[in-house]
């Protein structure tokens, strides 16, 4: 989980962030987010995030209305779930965010996005921009020291892109 300020604790089907759901081909995986909330701060809304895209967003009042109930996510084919929360605050930005929940069907690898690898690429790109000219005074042993974990995560997110199978 990621926070500056909300935080959650989130079950999926009883699960923990970061569980992997099998389905086989035909059949539906219906995901049950249930979540307890501690904050200082008044949370707006909750997000369920469903493959990069918002599946569901409930407002607090709303959820009230529900017993606490949030919608359930479907999925048909593998993908991935995570749970956002955001507050209410004028002076700061405030957010929670929970790792994922993955979905695989028939053991297929996860649905690896060639728009988010492109996204990391462009910014580790513009990363090693960044520090290479920050790094012009010193050695190619000094550069290469500080650039060499970034230049692997391009051939990552090289790699990973290479391998996508969804937009």
């Amino acid at each position: 989980m990621i926070t500056n300020g909300p935080m959650l604790r989130p079950r999926v089907n009883g699960e923990l962030p970061g569980h992997v759901f099998h389905g086989y081909a035909g059949e539906t995986v219906r995901l049950t987010p249930t979540l307890n909330l501690s904050t200082r701060e008044r949370i707006t809304y909750l997000q369920i995030v469903k493959n990069g895209e918002t599946a569901a967003e409930v407002r607090l009042d709303e959820l009230a209305k529900q017993r606490g109930q949030l919608p359930e996510i479907e999925f048909t084919e593998s993908g991935w779930m995570l749970i956002r929360a955001v507050c209410d605050n004028q002076k700061a930005f405030r957010y929670a965010t929970t790792a994922p929940y993955y979905v695989e069907f028939d053991g297929a690898p996860n649905r690896i996005s060639r728009r988010s690898c492109k996204f990391f690429l462009d910014w580790t790109t513009e990363r090693i921009a960044e520090l290479e000219q920050q790094l012009s005074g010193t050695t190619k042993k000094q550069r290469d020291a500080v650039l060499k974990y970034h230049r692997a995560g391009l051939k990552f997110w090289t790699e990973r892109r290479e391998s996508a199978n969804a937009p």
